[in-house]
């Protein structure tokens, strides 16, 4: 028995977590040396990145290209940091940004629901509804979550996401221990930054971690709603429990706004745990 704990939790989880927070810290610290606010703020972005990667990584080691359909789920969140922080080097106008995060959204439905059992049984006017009108909503989502969080407090979006996904790991071990280990990965890169974003209440968060976060975190819940491993009422709690980060706050309680924060994000997950079959 305890051989067995030794090889399932030890061996398995506390090393995707470690790797995944270790690559995660390691990314702060060095984007905290010498650099501007504004870098560090990015920092934030490369480390959801990175540790969420470090952590698949130990999970199935590199995907393949073309992976396995949830596999996209790294290609997609490596593709939102590069393309992203590109568009932010070069200075260019908003337009493109949207044109990015549009083509962000549309690899995800094409590469991760269109394949799946659950669009092959929608009519044509269903697989339209489903892909345009959840595309234009996903869009609408990143376009308000970039606009938002960098606005509130730098812990704001961090902890709700952390919250939202460490609720997602409770849900996804009851069908699939490979995905829920993949999600503890982004759990452990997302509490190493919301840790920061509580210390360093001076750096604002930046805009790029919003969508790079939620592509990763989008896609892995899509994948398993539309592999029907997931009831609609979890995949909505769980979504709910991520886009909590949007509710506005007030600033002058920091204490209570934090608290309100963890019960808006921590809520949902936990009623999605419990509705999870």
């Amino acid at each position: 028995m305890i051989g067995w704990l030794q090889d399932q939790f030890v061996q398995q989880w506390l090393r995707t977590l470690g790797w995944a927070g270790a690559v995660a810290l390691i990314v702060h610290v060095l984007g905290a040396l010498g650099s501007s606010a504004s870098r560090r703020a990015s920092a934030s972005a490369v480390a959801v990145a990175l540790g969420f990667v470090a952590g698949h990584v130990t999970v199935a080691g590199v995907p393949a290209f073309p992976p396995e359909r949830w596999q996209w789920s790294v290609w997609l969140t490596c593709a939102s940091l590069l393309l992203l922080f590109l568009e932010e080097a070069k200075g260019g106008q908003a337009t493109l940004r949207l044109v990015l995060q549009l083509a962000l959204v549309a690899a995800l439905a094409w590469y991760v629901l269109r394949p799946s059992s659950t669009a092959r049984a929608w009519s044509l006017r269903q697989r339209n509804v489903a892909f345009y009108g959840g595309s234009f909503a996903a869009l609408g989502f990143l376009l308000l979550a970039e606009l938002r969080l960098p606005k509130g407090p730098p812990w704001r979006g961090v902890v709700a996401f952390t919250l939202a996904a460490a609720g997602a790991v409770a849900v996804f071990a009851d069908v699939s221990d490979v995905l829920a280990r993949t999600t503890a990965g982004l759990v452990a890169a997302l509490g190493v930054c919301s840790l920061i974003a509580v210390v360093q209440r001076d750096v604002p968060l930046g805009r790029t971690v919003a969508t790079t976060a939620s592509i990763a975190f989008g896609s892995l819940l899509l994948y398993l709603w539309s592999a029907r491993q997931l009831s609609d009422v979890g995949a909505l709690l769980l979504f709910g429990s991520w886009a909590s980060a949007l509710v506005p706050l007030p600033r002058d309680l920091p204490w209570t706004s934090f608290a309100l924060s963890a019960l808006l994000s921590g809520a949902p997950a936990a009623l999605a745990w419990w509705f999870r079959t």
